[in-house]
């Protein structure tokens, strides 16, 4: 009978907050962006994300909208910058054991390292594969994506003649992280595709977005997006379709590419 209420505590505390955080989006909605970058936004995406995935009706779809404005990001030769919705921010690079806000030359291993840190946090601000995430699909099911951000560089950089950066895979598999307290490489917390029904590998087709971007050219724009199979109900319902998640990078015609995007919700 303890446990039985310990439960029940713990449910209307969740709803609670469910319920306080969705009257908030729907107030003040992209107004919260306003006044914070980076990090903050990520959060309040990802609060957002969380929010519409409780509260959804008996026909899948949710009064909470989601608030997730692209990220801009632009590479310079001596700092990387942010930009969302009108506010700027430089980006903080690991340089041997500090974090710079400048660096004498742009190389490999910066470009690398930020475009990683794109794919973690866009990952984890939508939910990370364990949300109930977007409305649901049409009857053969959706793909539904989420654009986290673009990414490119600045005209000094591209009419310096710089080559290629190479290896964006080689850094994936080699650079730990501790999203959840265990260290593991970025490359194995983003490259397995997460389903409501537990964890499944990326099918080759989507393994190769991350094998056309393994050099990063300057004079292309790329672009780091959550993407989403959405079942529709009756998928899931008489045939036991998950729904699936992924987070991707590509050149920018990429989500425009045929069966990638049905929706882009941003």
């Amino acid at each position: 009978m303890k446990h039985q209420k310990r439960a029940e505590g713990r449910t209307l505390v969740i709803m609670i907050i469910v319920i306080a955080s969705a009257m908030v989006l729907i107030l003040f909605g992209g107004k919260l962006y306003a006044a914070i970058t980076g990090g903050a936004s990520d959060n309040a995406c990802r609060l957002s994300i969380f929010a519409q995935s409780k509260l959804k009706g008996f026909t899948g779809k949710s009064p909470v909208s989601i608030e997730c404005p692209r990220k801009e990001i632009i590479f310079y030769k001596d700092h990387v910058e942010e930009h969302i919705e009108g506010k700027s921010n430089n980006i903080k690079i690991k340089i041997g054991e500090k974090l710079e806000k400048k660096f004498k030359e742009l190389d490999d291993v910066i470009v690398n390292q930020v475009i990683a840190e794109e794919l973690r946090r866009c990952w984890y601000k939508t939910g990370e594969g364990e949300l109930d995430a977007f409305d649901e699909g049409g009857l053969l099911g959706t793909e539904t994506c989420l654009l986290c951000s673009t990414i490119e560089f600045d005209d000094e950089v591209i009419n310096a003649g710089t080559v290629p950066f190479p290896d964006l895979m080689i850094y994936l598999e080699n650079n730990k992280i501790s999203p959840k307290g265990e260290e593991i490489s970025y490359l194995d917390y983003l490259s397995k595709a997460k389903t409501t029904r537990g964890l499944m590998w990326i099918p080759i087709e989507y393994k190769t977005f991350y094998e056309e971007v393994d050099k990063i050219e300057p004079g292309k724009k790329y672009v780091v997006f959550m993407k989403s199979f959405k079942t529709s109900q009756f998928q899931e319902k008489i045939f036991q379709f998950p729904d699936t998640y992924w987070v991707l990078v590509g050149p920018e015609e990429l989500i425009a590419r045929k069966g990638v995007c049905d929706i882009l919700l941003n």
